[in-house]
């Protein structure tokens, strides 16, 4: 008898130890679970920041073009201006004499118009003179 019921106290001892195991296993399996389930997560989150951090490059990349092709347009637009700046003194010179010259014209019309009247007026005895008899 003590046989037997050393034989069946062992049985229970496996059985118990089994169900621990299996109880265990079941344990591990579900938090096996859960962490590939937060790994998953984790990818996902790793891999839009990867997106986000490519567009970041690319819109990088874009704003340093944009800035080089302004530098250069700014660079284009100070080198107008210093031609412009350079340019300016010879336009009000040319300015003045454009003024000079238009009063100038303005007195040859004046004179033209006097002396076109004198040649017209037929009592303007200085218009025409007398031709010898040859």
């Amino acid at each position: 008898n003590t046989v037997i019921t050393k034989t069946e106290d062992d049985m229970l001892d496996l059985k118990k130890s089994y169900e621990d195991a299996v109880e265990n296993r079941n344990y591990a399996g579900v938090r096996l679970i859960d962490r590939n389930d937060e790994l998953c997560i984790l990818y996902e989150k790793a891999n839009v920041q990867e997106s986000i951090l490519k567009q970041g490059m690319t819109m990088l990349n874009q704003r340093g073009e944009e800035i080089r092709a302004l530098t250069a347009k700014l660079t284009d637009l100070q080198r107008q201006i210093e031609l412009c700046q350079k340019v300016l003194p010879e336009v009000r010179d040319m300015e003045e004499n454009l003024a000079t010259v238009l009063l100038e014209l303005d007195d040859e019309r004046l004179r033209a118009e006097v002396l076109e009247d004198d040649i017209t007026d037929p009592s303007n005895t200085g218009r025409w003179r007398k031709v010898g008899k040859a």
